[in-house]
């Protein structure tokens, strides 16, 4: 959605970031001027800052998911045991 705070580039969220830490604005300035709220520009500020993982509530297996938890763990272990493949390339 453009327009939304999920939209907002990497660059623009530094800007806010600098405002704050540089240049000394607070918070609530700093939402004022780029129009949004407080909760926004924390929420940013601990994806940015990793004091929060992007993705961390699990999420419940569908009721049709075919590929489960078993089947990733044969898949993986699977592919851990096979050798790759060499390609010899010619080189003139």
């Amino acid at each position: 959605m453009a327009g939304s705070p999920l939209s907002v580039q990497p660059e623009m969220r530094a800007r806010w970031y600098l405002q704050v830490e540089k240049y000394g604005k607070t918070v609530m300035e700093v939402c004022a001027i780029f129009g949004m709220s407080r909760e926004t520009y924390y929420k940013w500020y601990n994806l940015d800052h990793q004091l929060v993982r992007r993705n961390s509530k699990r999420r419940r297996l569908h009721p049709h998911t075919k590929l489960t938890p078993r089947i990733q763990l044969v898949v993986y272990e699977t592919k851990v045991k096979t050798p790759k493949k060499t390609i010899l390339v010619h080189t003139a």
